[in-house]
């Protein structure tokens, strides 16, 4: 993954009742093809999903506790979940093809 763009991105906050936790959901797009973008995830962040819009390639990879990890490769229209405690965390993404809507779903 080359250099990091920062995204265009919304976002929007959702708390479930009886629980303790917030599910915050960002669309962001990723322009061009294969340039990695970054969204930082909520602090206390517990897990995240994130998926494409189109049928395209997503690479994802992320940053746990100061140690970048190895970039996963996600097959068009599946779904990469990842449920492990991420403490000011980034997640770096980009996709095969530009103009893609990236789904980001982070629970905290």
């Amino acid at each position: 993954m080359s250099s990091v763009v920062s995204s265009t991105s919304s976002k929007s906050t959702t708390t479930i009742a009886n629980q303790d936790t917030t599910v915050t959901d960002y669309n962001l797009v990723s322009l061009t093809a294969n340039t990695e973008y970054s969204q930082a995830l909520p602090a206390n962040c517990k897990g995240f999903w994130i998926k494409t819009k189109l049928p395209c390639t997503l690479k994802t990879s992320f940053v746990l506790n100061g140690t970048h990890v190895t970039p996963m490769t996600v097959p068009p229209l599946c779904v990469y979940r990842e449920d492990q405690f991420f403490s000011n965390s980034t997640i770096y993404f980009q996709t095969s093809i530009g103009s893609v809507i990236v789904e980001l779903r982070a629970f905290s």
